[in-house]
């Protein structure tokens, strides 16, 4: 009897592999060659999944974007810390895996900039984003921690520049921006955004500038 293959696992698992090469050496560095050695398979299982690097390079972006959907309708912070610590953890380079995913986004944006295919998805990724921190914001406010005069939309768009802002400085300089100034300055800037007390949440800022 045929032994039954799970396809879908398959795809999963090269997808990964992807990742980890994506990781290492950039989308523009990926060969389908260190893909299948990181996959430990052969050339032919990959390219029976997909016919070339580009289409890889887009599955891969677009598994990427729909597991950081399944991460935001999973968060449901209840407090604003909640907010800042789940945002910084999955979303910020604070640790090694988020910070090798930061630099394949590096490297995603310069090609989205003239693929109209990779602008889509980072449209889409920029889109849902949005929404997942708008939903989290709205559920804050019927918390009482967030002021109900804040637009939530608008307090996302701010929110979303932030997380680019200090994930692209943090990508680029590990050494400044060490994982627990990341979630400082990220708490200072949504206490803001959000029109809430950020006075306990400053100290903390000034101090690990010092070290």
């Amino acid at each position: 009897m045929p032994r039954q293959v799970d396809h879908v696992a398959r795809r999963a698992e090269i997808i990964a592999a992807a990742w980890t090469c994506m990781g290492e050496t950039g989308i523009e560095g990926l060969t389908l060659r260190a893909v299948a050695a990181s996959a430990q398979c052969g050339l032919g299982r990959i390219t029976h999944y997909f016919n070339d690097k580009e289409e890889l390079i887009v599955a891969t972006l677009s598994a990427f974007v729909d597991e950081t959907f399944a991460t935001l309708d999973a968060q449901e912070p209840k407090t604003i810390d909640e907010l800042v610590e789940g945002l910084a953890e999955f979303h910020l380079p604070t640790s090694e895996t988020t910070f090798r995913l930061g630099l394949v986004w590096l490297h995603f944006w310069a090609r989205a900039a003239y693929d109209e295919g990779l602008a889509e998805i980072n449209r889409l990724w920029y889109a849902g984003l949005r929404g997942g921190l708008a939903r989290m914001i709205g559920g804050l406010q019927e918390l009482g921690q967030v002021p109900a005069t804040v637009d939530a939309s608008d307090a996302a768009d701010q929110i979303a520049i932030v997380l680019d802002g200090i994930g692209i400085q943090a990508a680029l300089d590990r050494r400044l921006w060490a994982p627990s100034r990341q979630t400082a300055v990220l708490g200072t800037y949504i206490a803001q955004i959000l029109h809430v007390e950020s006075e306990q949440r400053q100290p903390r800022l000034r101090m690990v500038r010092d070290e």
